[in-house]
């Protein structure tokens, strides 16, 4: 071989590998990067004014509930008359232990959760295009997609600005259904370790919260179909988004996929985590749980009919702490518009449009069914939380899985123009800085309070957002007229030591009283307490807080004079006195 042949072969290959790197890692790294910008911009979102609102009444429970020691934790969570399972609470007390019970520090975990479900949402919708068989270049489109609305929706905005377990159990459903649907398409070196991987997510997805049994039920459903051998769609998912769209289609995942035997027996040892790590310690209480909510008459929310459309639009335009933004449009035309994206997902989706069908409308079924036997309805759109990102990865689907630029195009402007709009109608709304709320009450308190006063609390809605604000100097007291936190509601995050009946607080002898008290949550219950006529009332000050079902807190200042317990009571005022 001549010089000038050697020099001239050297040269092509050269010219071939630097043409070639650009072709290869190209599209990976532009996803990789709007990915990262759609990441970033979820964390903005989420972390603008995350302390900037005062505790409210479910939050200052989770911080209530982490003061108790770990295994008191479990103890108290596996009662009937708790609601949720311990895992988050535990999850919180140990970040609470590394980042501190600020509350930034408390909303931070929610926060980190908030982003990987942003990115596990990618994950998902990207292998859903591909159970359907669709080429790298369109399941990356609709990844994106669905990760972009996941980070701009105002009800993910706000789980993830919360001290409550949704955004934890949100970011374990993505997960979990990313881990299932690989499985499903024989992904993966192993496909045992992929079934336990997800039975791992899966079990503590459960031990999160209650309602995580109807998406995995729902999962399960699904599963059980894809794998029983039914051809319904096996010729429409061999034509899916790649040929219909000009794409070149994916078609390793039909060649590659494992078989039956395979696949049943893998899935067993998945589902056999799930059952012996969740099923069998924590299903009967569950069950007893479930009981409580449906016979109690504590709370009686009776189910309507119209609940279900109002409730679903609440969900994909707004969030359940919004009170005007969901009335701004209407209704039934956005239930008819999610509707239509279920329907075309039946007959157009193939099984990626049934595996979104099967996670989203079965849980919805089941809580709608619950609702009509219960007391209580949980036809709200916080329990629709782990339902709703299915909904996100439906509408991205549905949307992006086909290449049509037009088309296409403004569909994904007026897509961005709504959710633009949607988080500025959130953030004029429940914004931050609004109202001082809970945290300036209490401040006002600790500035004027004195050796010798008593500071009381006539509700437990008031008292748990106390007992977070105040320090260890000053613990606030719950008046109550049995002290046994088991006669009481919200019992499993009270002690004994926190609670005092009118005829303790006369026998304290306190010098000055302090009284919060408010009249939101329907009118609470009380304690049969009336404040003593000698008992002078020196101030009233009154706070707005920020949701609009909190209401106002009022703090009343007594001064007593010595000798008190023999002074005649007279009925306390009420927030409207």
């Amino acid at each position: 071989m001549s010089e000038r042949t050697l020099t001239s072969d050297l040269h092509g290959r050269a010219t071939v590998s630097a043409s070639a790197a650009p072709t290869s890692f190209g599209p990976n790294t532009r996803r990789a990067v709007w990915l990262g910008i759609i990441l970033l911009a979820g964390l903005l979102l989420r972390a603008t004014g995350l302390d900037a609102r005062s505790l409210w009444y479910d939050e200052a429970l989770s911080s209530a509930t982490i003061r108790f020691d770990w295994t008191e934790i479990i103890v108290r969570r596996a009662t009937a008359g708790s609601v949720h399972p311990p895992l988050y609470y535990l999850l919180l007390k140990a970040w609470s232990r590394a980042f501190g019970s600020s509350d930034a520090a408390l909303r931070s975990l929610s926060l980190v959760a908030g982003l990987c479900g942003i990115a596990g949402m990618y994950l998902l919708a990207r292998e859903l295009s591909l159970l359907g068989h669709a080429g790298d270049q369109a399941s990356g489109r609709v990844g994106l997609w669905a990760a972009f609305l996941m980070a701009l929706h105002p009800m993910q905005i706000l789980t993830s600005q919360q001290v409550r377990g949704y955004a934890v159990g949100t970011a374990l459903l993505i997960w979990s259904n990313w881990l299932l649907v690989r499985a499903l398409r024989g992904e993966g070196r192993s496909l045992t370790a992929q079934w336990c991987l997800w039975g791992t997510l899966t079990t503590l997805f459960c031990y999160t919260n209650n309602l995580a049994v109807l998406s995995v039920a729902a999962q399960v459903v699904f599963a059980v179909l894809y794998l029983g051998g039914t051809k319904l769609f096996s010729s429409r998912d061999s034509s899916a988004v790649g040929a219909v769209a000009g794409e070149e289609p994916d078609r390793k995942v039909a060649a590659s996929a494992p078989d039956l035997r395979a696949q049943v027996s893998a899935a067993a040892c998945g589902l056999s985590i799930v059952a012996v790590a969740w099923g069998l310690p924590w299903m009967s209480r569950v069950a007893s749980q479930a009981s409580t909510v449906r016979t109690t008459q504590a709370i009686v929310r009776p189910f309507r009919v119209k609940q279900i459309p109002q409730e679903i639009h609440r969900a994909i335009v707004s969030s359940w702490a919004q009170k005007r933004s969901w009335r701004n449009l209407s209704i039934w035309p956005t239930t008819a518009l999610m509707a239509a994206v279920f329907l075309y997902l039946a007959f157009r989706g193939g099984w990626p449009g049934w595996y979104l069908i099967c996670t989203s409308i079965l849980p919805v079924v089941v809580i709608v069914l619950f609702s009509t036997v219960s007391a209580r309805s949980i036809v709200h759109t916080r329990y629709l939380t782990f339902v709703q990102p299915i909904w996100i990865a439906a509408v991205a689907y549905t949307v992006f899985r086909h290449r049509r630029c037009l088309e296409q195009t403004i569909v994904a402007a007026w897509l961005v123009a709504v959710l633009l709009s949607l988080c500025h109608d959130s953030w004029s709304e429940i914004g931050p800085g609004h109202n001082p709320g809970m945290r300036a009450a209490v401040q006002h308190v600790s500035q004027n309070l004195e050796s010798g006063d008593l500071v009381l609390a006539r509700e437990r809605h008031v008292f748990f957002g106390m007992r977070h604000y105040f320090d260890e100097a000053a613990l606030p007291l719950l008046l109550v007229d049995q002290p046994d936190p088991q006669k009481l509601r919200a019992g499993t995050e009270l002690r004994t030591s926190e609670l005092i009946t009118p005829d303790g607080v006369l026998k304290h002898e306190p010098s000055r009283v302090w009284i919060f008290s408010t009249v939101a949550y329907s009118a609470p219950q009380r304690a049969d307490f009336e404040v003593p006529v000698c008992w002078e009332l020196a101030d009233i000050e009154v706070f707005e807080q920020d949701y609009f079902w909190e209401g106002t807190v009022t703090v009343r200042r007594y001064i007593v004079p010595p000798g008190n317990v023999s002074c005649q009571s007279q009925e306390a005022p009420t927030e409207s006195e």
